[in-house]
């Protein structure tokens, strides 16, 4: 499906009741900016189509700003000027809002806004004598050796702790861990494991790394970072937790950055 068949334009006689609708819902806004800047806002009042929201920490009078909010299972996304009012920011809609069908692998970015982690389970099969490490059936002496260095990492420990996710979707993720520890992760090969998202966590199974490649982070100077995919079956409660996100309007998702590049190209 190209960019054209997803972003559909709404009919001018749709847009005020689409709009009345989201005050009635008292469903959130999301208004942002780019990736890093972006916000969850209650719609306040609604007078021709003009939207009074709550100041956000990053407004600035001078831009535009993307806004997009969902009702019953759809997207709707437009482009707004904004001007002040009293305490609040009046948003008014620049050019076409559009309707887009929720898709169902849609994927939303977790880092910072959401505190997410994945816990691996490593399991704890039998032990070599010499060393004492944790070894895995099958493996040949020079792994065996690599899992030796791994020693005081694991003494006693049934998981990798706190893999830090990127972003997530029904049935897959990204994740920022250590060189050695996505090194065991190779050797190991997981099949399960525990998500924390902020108070939720869901028991995720049938883990599979399809890609690894380097990960800069310039807090961590220095240090050897991976950035993993991952896939896995899809939970149901994962399920009701994404959607969830997404109808609250609490994380950017890549609808929102595809509206982004839809806009983009439309004005170019």
């Amino acid at each position: 499906m190209n960019q054209d068949d997803l972003f559909l334009k709404l009919e001018l006689s749709d847009i005020e009741n689409k709009l009345r609708e989201l005050l009635f819902s008292r469903h959130p806004l999301k208004v942002w900016e780019d990736v890093n800047q972006y916000a969850r806002v209650e719609l306040k009042s609604l007078e021709s189509n003009n939207l009074k929201i709550d100041k956000f920490d990053f407004y600035s009078e001078e831009k535009v700003y993307f806004v997009s909010f969902n009702l019953r299972g759809m997207n709707y996304y437009f482009r707004a000027t904004t001007e002040i009012s009293g305490s609040d920011v009046v948003l008014t809609p620049l050019g076409d809002i559009y309707r887009v069908e929720r898709r169902r692998e849609i994927r939303l970015r977790m880092h910072p806004k959401v505190q997410t982690h994945l816990y691996l389970k490593i399991e704890q099969e039998e032990k070599i004598q010499e060393g004492n490490v944790l070894s895995i059936n099958r493996v040949d002496n020079k792994e065996r050796e690599l899992f030796q260095a791994f020693q005081n990492e694991l003494k006693g420990m049934p998981e990798i702790g706190g893999v830090r996710v990127l972003d997530l979707s029904e049935k897959g993720l990204s994740a920022v861990c250590s060189s050695s520890e996505a090194k065991l992760i190779a050797y190991s090969k997981p099949s399960s494991a525990i998500l924390i998202i902020e108070k939720d966590n869901v028991v995720v199974e049938d883990i599979e790394v399809v890609y690894e490649v380097d990960y800069l982070d310039v807090r961590l100077e220095g240090v050897g970072m991976k950035k993993l995919g991952m896939s896995f079956s899809q939970s149901e409660k994962l399920s009701g937790i994404i959607n969830s996100l997404n109808d609250n309007s609490i994380v950017l998702t890549s609808l929102d950055e595809e509206f982004a590049k839809f806009i983009e190209e439309l004005e170019g």
